[in-house]
């Protein structure tokens, strides 16, 4: 039974690492081809934003719609539904390939009603009840995604998964479980900032002002007191409150690594503060380094040690003091 176990852990975390490859070949896919865009950008809302996402890029470039058609079949084919939909413009190439994968029915949402004929708002064959899982190409505040669940419902039918393939998490999610529908994404805006940051498509500069602002853009202008909390809360819900980036990064980590663990290398050798950072990474969520007593200080040191980190999952904290 054991090693069946032990077994099923290999096979589950073999799946995730997939997961995990293929979602960062698709991010840098977009970035690629432009459809993550980083500058100034007016959006819909009115918003100023430092990045922007043409999600209707992709269909001059059959490779990456290829791609982004898979991954997000894959991730709704567990999704109960009995038609697929998609929010018209940008949305409709994609549910049309995801309905063919998944051997859905299709339905079509017009955005005016046509004068002649029957007059239909909702193209295809269904019958009143059926179950509709609207596809989005972008998700950002849901507005859109609402108004064409608003026409399904009206026509007796019902809504209760989107599914997007980049979500902004900048109110979609909210604004559609007050609803009870549950927003699906292929991936969030932080995990793709976070995979172009570690490819190195952007620099940590661009990073930094980008995750800013996004969490900045999630906190309400005037926000209500908030209710009492729990005398003790945990990693993952600090991670959720926080509107540090690093510091969200970091709650992320001790909440993944079950630990709280920062260790303060007081060695003086390259040799010594490797052979420590490897022998106690899988233990602590920081290495609080010392770097300018290490007395065979070299370039090669500093890319080593970023690789031990990455290696055990860890933050490092360089200590130096320069007065």
């Amino acid at each position: 039974m054991k090693k069946l176990f032990t077994t099923l852990l290999t096979l589950i975390a073999f799946s995730s690492a997939i997961q995990a490859a293929e979602k960062e070949q698709l991010v840098e896919q977009l970035y690629d081809i432009g459809v993550i865009q980083f500058g100034t950008f007016t959006l819909k809302s009115g918003i100023t934003s430092p990045i922007y996402v043409d999600m209707r890029k992709i269909i001059s470039h059959p490779d990456v719609f290829k791609n982004v058609l898979e991954q997000t079949s894959a991730k709704a084919a567990s999704l109960a539904c009995d038609h697929i939909c998609g929010v018209p413009l940008g949305a409709v190439p994609l549910a049309t390939g995801v309905a063919l994968n998944l051997e859905k029915p299709l339905l079509l949402v017009r955005k005016d009603q046509k004068g002649h004929g029957n007059k239909k708002m909702v193209e295809g064959c269904y019958s009143s009840g059926d179950q509709v899982m609207v596809l989005e190409d972008v998700a950002t505040t849901g507005g859109s995604a609402m108004e064409i669940i608003n026409t399904i419902l009206e026509e007796g039918l019902s809504v209760s998964h989107v599914m997007t393939v980049l979500d902004r998490d900048q109110g979609a999610q909210q604004l559609l479980a007050e609803r009870d529908i549950t927003l699906h994404a292929v991936c969030t805006i932080d995990e793709a900032l976070d995979i172009l940051y570690h490819t190195g498509k952007v620099d940590q500069e661009l990073w930094l002002e980008v995750k800013t602002w996004l969490s900045n853009q999630r906190k309400p202008h005037h926000p209500k007191p908030l209710p009492p909390q729990p005398a003790v809360i945990d990693f993952a819900e600090r991670a959720k409150l926080t509107p540090n980036p690093l510091a969200e990064r970091l709650y992320a980590l001790m909440h993944r690594k079950q630990t709280n663990l920062a260790v303060a290398a007081d060695v003086t050798t390259k040799q010594e503060l490797l052979a420590l950072a490897d022998a106690i990474g899988p233990e602590i969520c920081i290495l609080k380094t010392h770097i300018d007593i290490i007395e065979d200080f070299d370039a090669e040191l500093t890319s080593e040690l970023k690789a031990l980190a990455a290696k055990h999952d860890f933050l490092i904290f360089e200590d130096r003091k320069f007065a």
